[in-house]
């Protein structure tokens, strides 16, 4: 395509070029023919002129005839001799003297155009070879650049066609390169600060089931009572780490983009009913009621994979549960532009600084549970931001404007 744009600006330029030059060419043809017949009459008319006024029996007529009809051609060798001596050849050359300085000048007028016009075009021609040497050079110097490690191309705007598609990719290719370059220095900085997370995450639970194995080991005499404490403990860390692990092991696998979503149309009635039924044990253990709100529209769907984000909500309710005082509520509603499930407990106010850090990996705000690793609501606002949502932290208050809660609001875009 490029290659054709290029071929049909230099046909074009061709013809266009080709016509001014025949143009031109013409008018000193014109200019010669109007000098030579002017030449040629003026001649003509002084010697009817001179015949009329010696030999006043010829008639116009007769030398009209002898200018013009096949007739006076019986007079050619006769002409041709009389001419001879005179010394004028008539085969070279031209009976009037004044024909031939105008020749010589048409002549010279001729070269001279001609000459101009081929050094035009091959003017042309080298300026448009000049014109890609130089591209190709800029292009060439910008490669250099890239593979040298830098990405800052600057390149003159140029025309249309081959040469310009030609740095437009390159100026592609090189911001995707910088990018991908930048992305993988983020992504090495992300894997250094995730396995220091993950290092400081797991210490502590791996320093206390050491300490209880070494108890247990040192002290064989141990009483029963102690022994059945120490177990209990062991596996509070071990159920810790296996839970840490598992949800590490998610977020990776959604960081990665390895996960093979299985997307349809799924009621958020089955999505919030799924995730409290997860939650119940952990209700009934804390003395929490947990509700579905009456209002909550059983006809809202969305479109996604049911068994990610249960997980997601699941995370979220679980941890309205954990702060709550006495009561956490689900609903779930359907607008025109988007579709959203809102959860709200009666536990205390979110301080600004963990409304801005609490969907952040590893980070566990002011009041955390002690068995908190601060995974549960990252991994949560990852999936809900693959299927075109996002999630919302915020205070609820009361027809007194009085703070008794926290709402979280998952909000997906049709």
């Amino acid at each position: 395509m490029a290659n054709s744009e290029h071929r049909k600006r230099f046909i074009t330029f061709a013809i266009i070029y080709t016509c001014i030059c025949a143009a031109v060419i013409s008018v000193a043809v014109f200019f010669q023919y109007r000098a030579y017949t002017k030449n040629y009459n003026l001649a003509a008319a002084r010697i009817c002129a001179l015949v009329q006024e010696k030999y006043p029996d010829v008639t116009g007529s007769s030398i009209a005839e002898i200018l013009n009809d096949n007739v006076s051609e019986k007079y050619d060798d006769n002409g041709k001799e009389f001419m001879q001596k005179y010394g004028i050849d008539m085969e070279s050359d031209s009976v009037i003297m004044e024909n031939d300085k105008e020749m010589k000048k048409f002549i010279t007028i001729d070269i001279v155009a001609v000459v101009f016009m081929s050094a035009g075009f091959l003017g042309y021609i080298f300026s448009q070879r000049r014109y890609y040497e130089n591209q190709i050079s800029q292009m060439t110097a910008c490669l250099r650049r890239i593979n040298e490690g830098s990405y800052m191309l600057k390149m003159d705007d140029s025309k249309e066609g081959a040469v310009s598609i030609l740095k437009s990719e390159l100026y592609k290719t090189a911001v995707m390169m910088r990018e991908a370059a930048e992305n993988a220095k983020a992504d090495k900085i992300m894997l250094k600060d995730s396995l220091s997370d993950i290092s400081h995450q797991l210490k502590t639970p791996l320093t206390s089931l050491s300490i209880n194995l070494e108890n247990l080991e040192d002290n064989p005499d141990m009483d029963e009572a102690s022994k059945n404490r120490i177990l209990r403990r062991a596996k509070h860390d071990v159920v810790n780490i296996s839970h840490m692990v598992s949800a590490i092991l998610k977020l990776s696998r959604l960081e990665a983009d390895v996960v093979e979503f299985n997307e349809k149309e799924t009621k958020l009635s089955d999505i919030t009913e799924s995730a409290a039924d997860r939650v119940t044990a952990l209700c009934d253990l804390k003395d929490i009621s947990l509700k579905i709100k009456k209002d909550s529209d059983r006809n809202a769907v969305v479109y996604c994979d049911s068994y990610w984000q249960t997980e997601a909500v699941t995370n979220i309710v679980k941890n309205a549960v954990e702060h709550a005082a006495k009561n956490v509520a689900i609903g779930y509603y359907s607008y025109e532009m988007y579709d959203e499930i809102v959860v709200e407990n009666d536990g205390r106010a979110i301080s600004d600084e963990d409304k801005k850090n609490i969907f952040k990996r590893f980070y566990r705000g002011q009041d955390f549970a002690a068995d908190s690793v601060g995974i549960g609501l990252s991994l949560a606002e990852s999936i809900i931001r693959h299927d075109n949502g996002y999630v919302m932290v915020d205070d609820l208050f009361n027809e007194k404007k009085e703070c008794e809660g926290t709402r979280f609001v998952v909000r997906y875009l049709r």
